[in-house]
């Protein structure tokens, strides 16, 4: 594959996520990185005003972009505090984290209107083929998850219980050169969902596929050298389908099926950047490639590149006009 491109998630992702050419080196700042900041960030304050009414109303589908408003860092990048804050930019809800020599999470304090509730992470087993981890609120166990996973085969299963020791989470994953595979149920065996995401030999994604529970085919996008080439979804399967492909530094292309078996079409464009952690504009076609939304980005930038004051436009279609809606104030310190 080259570096130029890479291939977006499949169905079953919980989050669309670009993923990103590596480097030799892991950059020391990385955690960070993961936020979307570059070089040896402190902390983070994110302030919010809004500016307008959207102009869609409440009948719309792109989000507006939204980060963790308030995020403090060591010294090697890892997260310590996050949390949200009002309009004045003081702190309304604030989590504290701790790990341990790993750089693995062990406790974490959450503070919300004055109420404090304290995590604690046990593990019995944590290596790259076996994990028990049990989590604590306020000494009362509150999950565990058991997983395995076989390098060799590729294969991966995790259960998740909750603190009464239910299982109420259960997947089963298989990934390859050529596939990557995941069957989930619930509770008492419900189902959930089976997807399969097939790539070329250049890891191109080709066909995001999802399945019912008896194993039929409720919902297909095919894909060519990051266009769709065909697609069909069952009318009854009340499911939704997902396929993306990616050019570093350029763009990012989702083909999305509704609920209710439409297809729509998002553009991202991110001129100059890696992924889709920052985009400039975002744009939602229908199946004939009709303009539906927009929304707009603009920005001013520190020395290191982290923006520090964001815009962020809607387009009104009954006027054509961007509309600025919302303005993000970004203070940042550095070590």
């Amino acid at each position: 594959m080259t570096s130029a491109r890479r291939i977006l998630g499949g169905a079953f992702f919980l989050a669309l996520v670009l993923l990103v050419v590596e480097s030799q080196e892991t950059p020391r700042w990385r955690q960070s990185q993961n936020h979307g900041l570059e070089g040896p960030i402190h902390t983070q304050l994110d302030i919010t005003r809004k500016l307008q009414p959207d102009p869609r109303g409440k009948d719309h589908t792109l989000p507006l972009r939204e980060g963790r408003a308030w995020l403090a860092f060591d010294s090697n990048g890892q997260v310590t505090e996050d949390g949200t804050v009002d309009e004045s930019g003081n702190i309304t809800t604030l989590v504290r984290r701790k790990y341990d020599s790993a750089r693995r999470e062990t406790e974490s304090v959450l503070t919300d209107a004055g109420k404090t509730t304290r995590y604690r992470v046990e593990r019995d087993k944590d290596s790259a083929e076996e994990q028990d981890v049990r989590t604590f609120a306020d000494g009362k166990l509150l999950s565990r998850i058991v997983s395995s996973s076989d390098p060799g085969s590729g294969s991966g299963e995790s259960k998740v219980f909750n603190g009464e020791g239910e299982l109420i989470h259960h997947s089963i994953d298989h990934r390859d050169v050529h596939i990557q595979e995941q069957r989930a149920t619930g509770r008492e065996g419900k189902f959930l969902i089976h997807a399969l995401v097939r790539y070329d030999d250049d890891r191109n994604m080709i066909e995001s596929t999802l399945y019912d529970a008896q194993g039929r085919v409720v919902s297909d996008l095919s894909l060519k050298d990051g266009v769709l080439t065909s697609w069909w979804q069952d009318p009854k399967c009340d499911c939704t389908n997902v396929a993306g492909f990616g050019r570093a530094g350029d763009s990012t292309v989702f083909y999305m099926t509704t609920k209710e078996g439409i297809l729509r079409k998002t553009v991202q464009h991110h001129k100059g950047r890696r992924t889709n952690s920052e985009i400039d504009d975002e744009e939602l076609y229908d199946e004939n490639d009709h303009l539906l939304e927009r929304i707009a980005y603009i920005y001013e930038r520190d020395s290191h590149g982290n923006w520090t004051k964001r815009t962020s436009l809607i387009l009104d279609i009954k006027t054509n006009n961007m509309v600025p809606v919302r303005e993000d104030t970004r203070v940042l310190t550095y070590y």
